[in-house]
C-alpha cells in the first residue's frame, strides 16, 4: 500500500467526533512513528492540528513563528561566516538547514516554493489562469540560499559534484531563479560538460528579464558556438552579447575569429536574426517573457495594483526600451 492509499484509508475511518478521532489518530501516529514513515506522521499531525482548540492552536503558531525566526537568524550568522572566510563553520550550519528541508514532506510538494521576486513567481505561472489553478504556497524563509550558499561553498572547495548536486535542489524550490541557472552553467562549463552548459543557457533564454542577464547567456553562447566552429553565430552572439552589455568587451574575441576562419558579414539585423531562427535559440526578450508580463500587466490593472504594474513596467522598459511600455511607465509616474 502506499503513503497516499494510506492517508487515505486513515482519513476515511475518521467519525468528526473529537473524543472517537483523536485517540485514533494518536495510535496512528505512534505506529507510524516507529516505523520512521515520515510522509504518513506529517499528514496524521496535520490531521490532529484540526482537532485543536484555538488557543492551542495559537500557542503552536506562535512556537512554529519561533522556530522560523531562529533558522533566519542562523542563515544571517551563517552569511557573516562566509562573508569572514569561515567557510567550514557555515557550510556547518547550512548543512543542517539543507538537511532539515530534504526532510520536510512540505518540500517534496509541487506547489511550495520559495519565490524571490515577484517577476520569478509570475515566470513560473506563465498565466494568470495557471497562477490561479497552481494555489503556490511560499515558504516564509529563504530555503532557496540554505541550498544556493552550500552550493558555492561546494564550489569554492572544487567539489563539482556536490555544487551541481545543491544548485539544482535549489532550483527545485525557486525553478525561474536566473542567478543559480548562471551558477549552474558555469559549473558545467568548468567541469567540460558543454552540451549542458549550452541546453541550460537556451532555456534561460526563455526567462531572462535583465540586460546583465542576456549579456552573460549571449556570451556563454558565444564562446560554445566558437568550440562547435559554428562561427557565424559565435560571432552575432558575442556581438549581442556586448549590446545588451553597452561595453565592446568583445571587439578583440571576434577579430580573432576573423583573422581565423576570414570575413562573415552581417548585411542587416535579419541575417542575426536567422541564425538565432537556424539554432531554435531566443534573440532578446522571448514571445514567452513579453506574452506573460504583458497579460500579468493587465490583470494587475484590473486589481489596481499600482506597484505591481510599476515594477513590471519599470523591468520591460529597461529590457526593451520600447515606447509602449515607457508611455505607460510615465503615464502612471505622472499618476495619470
Amino acid at each position: 500500500m502506499s503513503n497516499q492509499e494510506i492517508i487515505n484509508n486513515i482519513k476515511a475511518k475518521l467519525t468528526k467526533e473529537k473524543s472517537v478521532d483523536v485517540p485514533y489518530l494518536k495510535t496512528e501516529l505512534a505506529i507510524y512513528q516507529a516505523m520512521k514513515n515520515e510522509e504518513v506522521v506529517y499528514a496524521i499531525s496535520q490531521l490532529l492540528f484540526n482537532y485543536l482548540d484555538r488557543e492551542t492552536k495559537s500557542d503552536l503558531d506562535k512556537k512554529t513563528h519561533e522556530i522560523l525566526e531562529d533558522r533566519k537568524e542562523e542563515y544571517e550568522k551563517c552569511r557573516n561566516l562566509i562573508f569572514e572566510g569561515k567557510l567550514k563553520e557555515a557550510k556547518s550550519i547550512l548543512k543542517k538547514l539543507t538537511d532539515l528541508y530534504e526532510k520536510l514532506d512540505s518540500a517534496k510538494v509541487q506547489n511550495y516554493f520559495d519565490f524571490e521576486q515577484m517577476i520569478d513567481y509570475i515566470l513560473y505561472c506563465e498565466t494568470v489562469e495557471r497562477a490561479r489553478t497552481l494555489n503556490i504556497k511560499r515558504y516564509p524563509e529563504p530555503v532557496t540560499h540554505y541550498f544556493f550558499e552550500y552550493a558555492n561553498i561546494c564550489l569554492e572547495e572544487k567539489d563539482y559534484d556536490e555544487a551541481i548536486k545543491y544548485y539544482e535542489k535549489a532550483l527545485r524550490f525557486n525553478p525561474r531563479s536566473i542567478y543559480i541557472m548562471e551558477n549552474l552553467i558555469n559549473v558545467y562549463l568548468e567541469t567540460n560538460q558543454k552540451e549542458l552548459a549550452f541546453n541550460l543557457c537556451k532555456e534561460c533564454l526563455v526567462y531572462a528579464y535583465t540586460q546583465e542577464q542576456f549579456a552573460f547567456l549571449y556570451q556563454v553562447l558565444g564562446d560554445l558556438f566558437y568550440d562547435m566552429k559554428k562561427y557565424d553565430i559565435a560571432i552575432a552572439s558575442l556581438i549581442v552579447s556586448d549590446h545588451y552589455r553597452k561595453q565592446p568587451l568583445n571587439k578583440v574575441k571576434i577579430s580573432n575569429i576573423v583573422k581565423e576562419v576570414g570575413f562573415i558579414q552581417f548585411n542587416d539585423e535579419n541575417a542575426i536574426l536567422s541564425l538565432f531562427e537556424r539554432e531554435n535559440i531566443n534573440y532578446g526578450p522571448s514571445r514567452t517573457l513579453i506574452e506573460t508580463v504583458s497579460e500579468f500587466i493587465e490583470y494587475l490593472k484590473k486589481l489596481k495594483d499600482i506597484n505591481g504594474i510599476k515594477y513590471l513596467l519599470t523591468i520591460m522598459v529597461e529590457l526593451t526600451e520600447d515606447e509602449y511600455y515607457i508611455n505607460q511607465l510615465n503615464s502612471l509616474n505622472k499618476g495619470e
